[in-house]
């Protein structure tokens, strides 16, 4: 669809998201009996514009994520949780759904499937967009500019669904 608009997240405690902006950015799921219903809200207030009996109109057409299965402990519980709350959330405001394997991202975004969060990180710095930060009072990073993985990440899946689209591949 021509004009797609997009929204890419990086789904976990620390939801990292991206929309093509120059400005990504990340929020946090503090309460971990509440996620799922704070994610919703979360959804729901980014996404939606104005809903009436018929239908809903929506800032965006599609929503990507890293399908990050198979995280260790916690996280994984976390991650498919959120996958579900947004799977439903797509299915009931008819949104297309997109899901990408972490390795395919890094290999997509960086041409190394092995890539770290800091060649991802320093990809979108070279790139010209803006990436939160904060600068740590103490410790081993004391004073140093420490950007947001999370919101890196959504920049990431964000461009990976982009070339894929260009390539017909989704």
């Amino acid at each position: 669809m021509d004009g797609e608009r997009v929204l890419a997240l990086d789904l976990g405690v620390n939801v990292g998201y991206f929309d093509g902006s120059n400005y990504p950015g990340c929020f946090v799921l503090e309460q971990p009996q509440l996620r799922a219903i704070e994610m919703y809200n979360w959804l729901y207030q980014t996404v939606i514009i104005d809903e009436d009996d018929r239908q809903a109109l929506t800032t965006y057409d599609t929503i990507v994520i890293e399908n990050a299965i198979c995280q260790p402990g916690i996280a994984n519980e976390v991650f498919l949780t959120l996958k579900t709350v947004t799977k439903l959330f797509c299915h009931q405001y008819n949104l297309d759904f997109y899901g990408f394997a972490p390795t395919e991202i890094k290999k997509a975004y960086t041409g190394d499937g092995r890539a770290s969060k800091e060649d991802i990180i320093n990809k979108v710095l070279e790139s010209g967009i803006e990436l939160p930060y904060k600068i740590p009072k103490t410790g081993p990073r004391q004073g140093i500019k420490v950007y947001n993985d999370h919101a890196a990440d959504a920049v990431a899946i964000y461009c990976t669904y982009q070339t894929k689209k260009e390539a017909g591949e989704v």
